[in-house]
């Protein structure tokens, strides 16, 4: 099983790269990742990528609409902070 926790960039690490991204996506009604869209950019296409990766490696619980699962929205934001050394 996969973690759905986006992993640092190593290009953006070394980079020392940081920033916050949020992203809106959808979930069909099996719970599996349909498509994202970055509605607010971390400022780095790598860092913006991993999370949005990350994202399509989760299974999520869909919306009920009279008892049965439908396609969903869902929003997340992802705070990128260089570990502290």
């Amino acid at each position: 099983m996969h973690s759905c926790a986006p992993t640092y960039p190593t290009k953006a690490l070394r980079a020392k790269e940081q920033g916050t991204v949020k992203i809106r996506f959808d979930v069909d009604p099996e719970g599996k990742f349909i498509s994202a869209d970055i509605t607010q950019s971390s400022g780095s296409a790598d860092l913006d990528r991993a999370a949005v990766n990350a994202l399509t490696r989760c299974v999520y619980t869909p919306k009920l609409v009279d008892g049965k699962p439908t396609e969903t929205s869902f929003s997340v934001t992802y705070i990128w902070k260089l570990p502290r050394s």
